[in-house]
């Protein structure tokens, strides 16, 4: 007996036509850091694992980046001057 929450199988065949993406091409525009677009040459491949096709490619973001992004972030939270610690949360987009 199937419980209300039982899904069914899916056919093969199903599985064979949802296994190819689209290609996406996103702008590999790199790290939004300190309201500026910050690029490195590291980049990383998203895959299909049905097909092992590549969707699409971004940039990669080194440690250089993740420092960069770090200081930024806890610059504007504990910066009493700043506008991002002043708002509630319901106010940040």
């Amino acid at each position: 007996m199937l419980s209300k929450f039982s899904r069914p199988l899916m056919r093969a065949s199903m599985a064979r036509s949802m296994s190819s993406a689209p290609n996406v091409q996103l702008p590999n525009l790199g790290s939004l850091i300190n309201n500026e677009w910050v690029t490195t040459g590291n980049n990383v491949d998203t895959i299909n694992p049905a097909t092992e096709e590549v969707i699409t490619t971004f940039k990669a973001a080194g440690k250089a980046e993740v420092d960069a992004a770090v200081a930024a972030a806890q610059d504007a939270f504990y910066n009493p001057n700043s506008e991002w610690s002043q708002m509630g949360g319901y106010e940040r987009e």
